[in-house]
């Protein structure tokens, strides 16, 4: 993306970029950090009616992404008034999306479930009941800054990256959005006015 900086400011009369390319930065950011975590979630129906009704959040968290057991999360959320969410699933390094509802790691996660709360295994599926995905994670931890290598010009960058925030993007989406916006408003700072069009930004 660097190297491709000034020909889409040009193209898109743009003052700044905005990388918010997931696990595709690590080619549009050259971050070899990027990682995908690959996860699956159950859909269980709850409407108290094969189990007590669950109306809390029950969470079991994993604290070492890169562990010898990255099996042992517990993830029961509701989702709406009829809809339970079961998880969950952690596996770093796996980019395919072939799991099933039958596959073993899934049925030990739904087994973890029903362990922690009694009467979950008489649980119905949704109509919708499966889904999986994979995680934009990143070693070095969320990025959220200003581009630090310079243009081949030798100028300073108008790219500002924000990307790798794991199976946190809605949690830490507020905050990494308001930290764009301020490094933003710190790199129009630099920009004489005439020549700066504030109009029009390109999003990547």
């Amino acid at each position: 993306m660097l190297a491709q900086e000034d020909k889409l400011l040009a193209k898109y009369n743009a003052t700044a970029i905005i990388n918010c390319t997931g696990l595709n930065a690590y080619e549009t950011a050259a971050d070899k950090t990027v990682l995908p975590l690959r996860g699956a979630l159950i859909r269980v129906i709850n409407d108290g009616k094969k189990f007590p009704k669950v109306t809390e959040a029950l969470c079991v968290s994993h604290d070492d992404t890169h562990g010898a057991d990255a099996e042992d999360i517990v993830f029961i959320v509701p989702r709406n008034d009829r809809t339970l969410i079961l998880g969950g699933l952690v596996q770093p390094h796996v980019h395919t999306l072939d799991l099933t509802i039958n596959s073993p790691e899934i049925v030990r996660m739904r087994e973890r479930c029903n362990a922690f709360v009694p009467g979950l295994e008489n649980a119905e599926l949704d109509p919708d009941p499966f889904v999986q995905g994979l995680r934009p994670f990143r070693d070095a931890n969320v990025r959220v800054e200003r581009e630090q290598r310079l243009r081949p010009d030798g100028s300073i960058s108008h790219i500002i990256h924000s990307y790798g925030q794991g199976g946190s993007g809605f949690t830490l989406s507020f905050g990494c959005a308001a930290d764009v916006m301020g490094l933003l408003e710190e790199l129009e700072a630099e920009i004489p006015y005439s020549s700066r069009n504030v109009a029009a930004r390109a999003h990547l």
